[in-house]
């Protein structure tokens, strides 16, 4: 499948620029992913980085320095997963698109997440001051994103309120109101 997937990238003009292992639990404690075979079941997921050509920014300050040895130059991430898969059956934790946002990008970059499911990627962006664009063709999952985004946005509104951080004339926080932009493909 990575292979498939590096060339899709390439047609594309995209150039494999790292991969990452994220290993996670043994199983899920509700997963209904077992075998009856002698195939194993999965215990990792990739992560692949593709790049437009062009100069390519390190920038260690965006992790403290512990951050950086400990997995921003590891291939191989080691962390649970979610403990509940009940709403979303491929639902990973927060963390995971947390490092990928943290490690590829900067304030003000947008976060693109093709296939925004339950939305974690999105709660990811807000966490982090990130705008983004996710797309989603279920309108269930759809639903379910946007209403965990607007809780987040308001956490996040209400954290920068009792910090002090400037709010417009309305009281919104200007990133917050434009940070959602989701698309349902079937209705």
């Amino acid at each position: 499948m990575g292979g498939l997937l590096e060339d899709f990238a390439y047609e594309a003009g995209l150039y494999l620029y790292d991969r990452r292992i994220w290993v996670k639990d043994a199983a899920w404690e509700n997963s209904r992913w077992t075998t009856l075979s002698y195939r194993a079941v999965d215990e990792f997921e990739y992560l692949y980085f593709f790049w437009k050509p062009g100069a390519t920014v390190v920038d260690k300050s965006r992790l403290s320095p512990q951050e950086w040895t400990e997995w921003g130059t590891r291939a191989v991430w080691n962390f649970p997963s979610v403990r509940a898969n009940d709403d979303h059956e491929a639902k990973f934790p927060i963390e995971l698109p947390r490092r990928v946002i943290r490690l590829l990008t900067a304030p003000g970059d947008v976060v693109l997440d093709p296939f925004m499911g339950s939305g974690t990627t999105a709660l990811a962006a807000i966490e982090l001051d990130r705008p983004y664009i996710g797309l989603e063709f279920q309108p269930h999952y759809t639903e379910m994103a946007n209403a965990a985004c607007e809780r987040a946005k308001e956490r996040r509104a209400f954290l920068k309120d009792t910090t002090g951080e400037h709010h417009d004339s309305n009281g919104h926080n200007p990133v917050a109101r434009e940070q959602l932009t989701l698309l349902a493909t079937r209705g």
